[in-house]
């Protein structure tokens, strides 16, 4: 699905001549209302107990979605300083 919503973005930037910016923002409205269809523009609820104690805990004093951000920019850190870009 990424590679098809990379592709239709491609094509717009490049075919339509959008700059990128605007395509992307289009593209954001765009499937932000795709979102809205598949779910009836109803909220997803009912989540599991577990999912909301997780997301409302902490640890050691830290809220673990804090934790989380953590987790993914230490290694995104890593990767970017170990391989620059191109």
């Amino acid at each position: 699905m990424r590679l098809g919503v990379g592709a239709i973005h491609a094509l717009g930037i490049t075919k339509g001549r959008l700059p990128p910016f605007i395509m992307t923002l289009a593209g954001l409205t765009g499937w932000f209302g795709v979102a809205l269809l598949i779910t009836g523009a109803m909220p997803i609820g009912n989540l599991p107990a577990d999912f909301k104690k997780f997301s409302r805990g902490d640890f050691i004093g830290i809220p673990n979605l804090f934790w989380c951000v953590i987790g993914i920019m230490v290694p995104t850190y890593i990767i970017f300083k170990t391989y620059p870009s191109w």
